[in-house]
C-alpha cells in the first residue's frame, strides 16, 4: 500500500461506525516516520475497541451450488 512520511489521523468527536481499530491500524502502518492522532482519548479508546467483522459471500455462493 501507499506510504507517507507523516500521517495525520483525525478522530471525530462523536461515535462513527467507520472509526475502527482497522482504520487506525491502516493509518498508523502507512507512516514511515511520524503519526499524529487528533482526538479525545475516550473516542480513540472507542475506536480501538471497535472491530469490523470481515464479510464474505463465500458461504452464500457455496450454498447455491
Amino acid at each position: 500500500g501507499s506510504e507517507f512520511d507523516t500521517v495525520l489521523i483525525l478522530i471525530p468527536e462523536q461515535i462513527s461506525p467507520v472509526v475502527t481499530r482497522q482504520l487506525l491500524y491502516t493509518g498508523i502502518t502507512r507512516s514511515r516516520k511520524k503519526v499524529v492522532i487528533f482526538g479525545s482519548m475516550p473516542m480513540i479508546r472507542q475506536a480501538v475497541q471497535t472491530s469490523v467483522e470481515p464479510r464474505s459471500n463465500l458461504q452464500a455462493v457455496l450454498d447455491r451450488e
